[in-house]
């Protein structure tokens, strides 16, 4: 089962769910379904940092989230297990990147050693993740500003093709996708989305980091100082 706080990303979360095209089914645990417009208001009623979206795979694939009220004690495992998953992204920082081998939609097969001598920026997703859809278009925009010989730009999302597909027939995402990425989700210790690394022409980490307003300025200097 993974989880989405809300009040922890509200701005982001809560607009992109009220932006997005894909028609999600937000299920209390009554059963009562609330659109995506009142989630604002219920974590004003619930209390910043108080609705939390539940989702697992088989829900990805009906575009269902339950939205459940936090516990004071959830809500400090939930910090904790933050707190947790940053420092294990920081902890990459400097090491190699962990080696990979998938197919993007187009069935091309991308590993890490054949793009040595590139900087490769990593993000990891899924599509029902409300932040991540929120940051899609910012990243969109460092596509653009790199070109390909240079700079590679790779989306991995342990949502399979299929998946996919359909998501990007209401998105723009100008990453290359590889769906189907859990393993390798687990090799770079991913346990909350979305997630960003930049990786040297050596293959090493330079930048892991997770969604906020920095993001973008964040990935472009550390490929600015490696080009």
């Amino acid at each position: 089962m993974k989880s989405i706080l809300l009040g922890l990303m509200m701005v982001i979360a809560v607009n992109a769910l009220g932006q997005d095209k894909q028609p999600y089914t937000y299920v209390m645990e009554d059963g009562t379904v609330l659109p995506a417009s009142s989630l604002d208001s219920l974590n004003r009623a619930w209390g910043q940092g108080r609705v939390m979206l539940q989702h697992t795979a088989e829900d990805d694939k009906k575009g269902i989230m339950h939205v459940v009220k936090m516990s004071d004690a959830m809500m400090q495992l939930f910090l904790q297990k933050a707190t947790e998953n940053k420092m294990k992204l920081m902890a990459m920082v400097g090491k190699p990147a962990p080696a990979f081998s998938l197919k993007d939609m187009s069935g091309k097969s991308w590993t890490l050693d054949q793009l040595k001598g590139r900087v490769v920026v990593l993000n990891f997703w899924f599509t029902s993740c409300p932040p991540c859809i929120a940051e899609m278009p910012d990243l969109n925009g460092l596509v653009h500003q790199y070109p390909p010989a240079k700079v590679v730009f790779l989306a991995l999302t342990f949502n399979d093709a299929d998946q996919v597909k359909k998501f990007l027939e209401t998105h723009v995402f100008d990453y290359t996708i590889l769906p189907s990425s859990g393993e390798v989700d687990k090799s770079y210790a991913i346990s909350s989305w979305p997630a960003s690394f930049v990786i040297g022409k050596g293959g090493k980490i330079l930048l892991a980091a997770e969604s906020g307003p920095e993001l973008v300025k964040q990935v472009k200097s550390t490929i600015d100082k490696e080009l």
